[in-house]
């Protein structure tokens, strides 16, 4: 009877460029350990870039007691010469070229790491807390891109959007990209040239 075939989870290729993130490696892999999705269905996809700490030899490390578990596991290294303080990086003039080597090393990544996955998931180092079920929630949407819901906590206690680039597209949003000018920086609710 083939209603009796157990069905197996689509396969996720979990993702996450890492830059001087050594101090971070704990928590990401405590949050990782936490996530209902199965483990034998998820590979794991790294880049490790422009970091001036042991992130790579770090992640290495956490990465032998697990490897196991997971379906398949890619770590690289590529650097991209971006040089700008922490304290620089979120000010809007850096924005452009900040962003530009994010979409880099996204591309690489995704480019160096996707076999046969059916989904791939983005997920950043920094994260604090993760709902156990937050990828099959993400997957039970019938949508081709799904966004999380990213808070995190200012000093006053209050709980704030976190990821101010992503967008609904409206009617009115898609009449002004018609019209913008195609070298016009626009993010995180602000225009700029």
């Amino acid at each position: 009877n083939l209603n009796d075939t157990p069905v197996s989870p689509p396969l996720l290729l979990l993702l996450t460029p890492l830059k001087d993130a050594e101090h971070l490696l704990d928590r990401y892999f405590d949050l990782l350990a936490k996530v209902s999705y199965p483990k034998n269905g998820t590979s794991l996809a790294f880049l490790v870039g422009d970091s001036t700490d042991n992130t790579y030899d770090r992640l290495l490390t956490k990465l032998r007691p697990v490897q196991h578990l997971y379906r398949h596991i890619t770590v690289l290294r590529r650097d991209f010469n971006y040089e700008l303080p922490n304290s620089k990086r979120k000010e809007f003039s850096a924005q452009l070229a900040r962003r530009s080597i994010i979409a880099r090393a996204r591309n690489h990544l995704v480019t160096g790491a996707l076999r046969d996955e059916t989904w791939v998931l983005w997920w950043d180092v920094d994260l604090v807390e993760v709902p156990s079920h937050a990828i099959e929630t993400m997957m039970q949407q019938d949508h081709d891109v799904v966004t999380a819901n990213c808070y995190w906590t200012w000093i006053d206690g209050t709980h704030q959007p976190y990821d101010l680039n992503a967008w609904h597209e409206t009617n009115e949003s898609r009449a002004w990209a018609k019209t913008r000018d195609p070298n016009e920086l626009f993010l995180e609710g602000r225009r700029g040239g």
